[in-house]
């Protein structure tokens, strides 16, 4: 009983192991769906967080930016003032270029009345009209303006002669010219807002552990800012901007030697992302993971525990019982009975047992008393390994000719009686599938089938059924040979010829074709008699068939017309002998009737051509022939 004792925990192990592993794999999933939206409800956070600062400092910076703007514009008026004191150093642009380090601005013009720079600390601006382009167009106003303090400030842009971008103030000039204008570079204003406040603002930013927060140029990529926590400088996101600027719902990438989930955000031009290490997310995971694990384990190996008492008490005893039975029935003991057991699923178990025992018993005892009595020409076999046993019907030795001293030793010997089935099957009929000959042309059909340890199977005999479809056959072959001959000569008839012809004709194209036509064979009828003309009919066809090769198509067309289609090539010399020789035999032959009726045979040829190469296109071309024969006086053949 140990065996069953060991499938049992055998399988509770596995049925447990596989319930707890998968509980696991439940938990674990739900886990980490959790902890995912957890941290992506962080890291929105921080990106709210770090927006919310970004918008204030960004007020603090406009404010700022308007200062500078002030700042700028006041250095402007100053050197408005050094132009109206010295209107000379328009044309020194050493001086005006020393001027504009000295003011910290990119570049100085001096723009006449006409609306022209005729001073620049940029040489190639010198020359330029301001009514040419809409960008310099707006500062046109301040040389008609009557208010001395009149100015203008412009955006940044790119201005029209070099294209660099710059933001442009310009106020009126009291003398000598119509406007003064200043550039500022991306650096002096934008740049401020772009590169220091937020690397400061980021870099000041309190972080949780294993978090960072970094910001780029959402145009080229370029690491703006970063969290203090982070103290890598070599990372680069540029290759995966496109990337980055899609994971709003978050993204696994590798940042340094460490993986990240980090979720992105558009602000302004900046591209900023929110990042969660992977080390801080599957420790959490991982540690949930084994608090839950070490309490599956504990309750699989409680729940075996119970499992196995309740086993012992209650199935062992029954199931040892149960399987003995069985165990003598497989010996092939049929007077055997479980006896009662305690739990009701067993006792259901072995009602049902001993229902079987009791049908096995019966029930080939009845199919083959049956078969029996009905007299039908089957033969029925089953073997039981289980049992070792064969079951067979009685009408075995009537069906396949056997004495009884050979049934009843097939009948008790399983190997014995598969030797028998293969003898049965040495003769197989051809075209008919699982149909064996056997000695007394006697026909059988054994249909068996193969399980694993029992095999059965039915032998059924049709001799009757087999004799009458072979004669079916004889008189089917004999029709088609009938509806293919001339009833009278035994040759070919049109039809057969025809087909012949054809069939050869569509895949060769050499061959000649005769017509033969008896002359006056109309004065044998009428003096002799018809049936003297169908024994002339039926000596001439035997005549031309002996001419002729095996292979040549010899027939009859009708009436006094015969035809011969030789297979192949023959020069007309040869062709020439082959008829003359003919024509002479066939003279001997019907002497009597060439002398007392003036029979004889005229002959039309037709050869095989790219133009003639239908069997219609040859009887028309060699019944032509004939013709020139008969009127050239008959007895003679014909050859174009």
């Amino acid at each position: 009983m140990k065996k069953i004792k060991d499938i049992f925990r055998r399988y509770m192990l596995i049925v447990l192991s596989v319930s707890g592993g998968f509980l696991i794999l439940i938990y674990s999933m739900f886990e980490f769906y959790v902890m995912m939206n957890q941290q992506r409800g962080l890291l929105d956070h921080l990106i709210l967080q770090t927006t919310s600062v970004l918008d204030e400092r960004h007020n603090e910076l406009e404010e700022f930016e308007e200062l500078i703007k002030q700042d700028y514009l006041i250095r402007a008026r100053a050197f408005e003032e050094m132009v109206f004191e010295n209107p000379d150093i328009i044309e020194n642009q050493e001086k005006l270029v020393s001027i504009a380090n000295t003011l910290s601005v990119d570049a100085l013009e001096v723009v006449s009345e006409e609306g022209i720079i005729i001073g620049s600390s940029v040489e190639n601006r010198l020359g330029f009209d301001f009514h040419t382009s809409s960008q310099a167009r707006e500062f046109l106003f301040l040389i008609d303006s009557t208010d001395e303090t009149a100015s203008y400030v412009q955006e940044m842009q790119k201005n029209t002669v070099d294209q660099e971008e710059s933001s442009y103030i310009g106020v009126k000039c009291r003398a000598h010219c119509g406007f003064i204008q200043i550039s500022i570079g991306p650096e002096g204003l934008k740049g401020y807002w772009n590169q220091a406040s937020i690397r400061t603002v980021l870099s000041r930013l309190p972080m949780i552990e294993g978090h960072l927060l970094f910001a780029l140029n959402s145009h080229t990529g370029d690491l703006i800012g970063h969290s203090a926590a982070y103290e890598g400088n070599s990372v680069s996101f540029k290759d995966q901007l496109e990337s980055l600027k899609s994971s709003t719902d978050g993204k696994w990438l590798k940042i340094g030697n460490d993986t990240y989930y980090l979720v992105t955000q558009a602000y302004d031009d900046l591209l900023l992302i929110a990042a969660s290490s992977s080390q801080i997310i599957y420790s959490k995971i991982a540690w949930l993971i084994g608090f839950m694990t070490l309490i599956t384990l504990l309750l699989v190996i409680l729940v075996i525990k119970l499992i196995n008492y309740l086993i012992n008490k209650k199935l062992i005893q029954d199931i040892e019982q149960i399987l003995q039975t069985l165990n003598e029935f497989k010996k092939g003991e049929f007077d055997i009975e479980i006896g009662e057991v305690s739990s009701y699923e067993l006792s259901q178990i072995a009602n049902s047992i001993n229902q079987s025992v009791k049908m096995i018993k019966t029930f080939n005892y009845k199919l083959i008393h049956i078969i029996d009595v009905t007299k039908l020409p089957i033969v029925l076999f089953e073997y039981i390994g289980n049992l070792n046993q064969i079951f067979i019907t009685e009408n075995t030795c009537d069906i396949l000719n056997l004495d009884q001293e050979s049934f009843n030793e097939i009948k008790g010997d399983c190997q014995k009686f598969r030797a028998f089935l293969s003898t049965l099957k040495q003769n197989p009929l051809e075209s008919h599938q699982d149909i064996y000959e056997l000695p007394n042309s006697k026909y059988v059909k054994i249909t068996m089938f193969d399980d694993a340890n029992e095999w059965y199977g039915v032998i059924q005999d049709v001799t009757p059924t087999i004799l009458e479809r072979q004669n079916m056959m004889c008189e089917l072959d004999e029709s088609r040979r009938l509806a293919r001959t001339d009833y009278l000569t035994g040759l070919l008839n049109k039809l057969a010829v025809y087909e012949m012809v054809s069939t050869y004709l569509a895949t060769n194209q050499v061959g000649i074709l005769l017509l033969f036509d008896l002359d006056n064979f109309k004065v044998i009828n009428d003096t002799k008699g018809h049936m003297e003309g169908d024994y002339v009919l039926q000596l001439f066809a035997k005549a031309i068939k002996s001419e002729f090769r095996e292979k040549d198509i010899v027939g009859r067309l009708g009436g006094d017309e015969f035809v011969v289609f030789l297979p192949s090539n023959m020069t007309k010399q040869h062709l020439e002998t082959k008829l003359t020789q003919l024509i002479e035999r066939i003279r001997k032959t019907f002497k009597l009737y060439y002398e007392s009726c003036g029979l004889s045979i005229s002959i039309g040829s037709a050869k095989v051509t790219s133009e003639i190469n239908t069997f219609n296109q040859l009887y028309v071309a060699a019944d032509q022939r004939l013709y020139i024969a008969k009127k050239n006086g008959k007895d003679k053949f014909y050859i174009d």
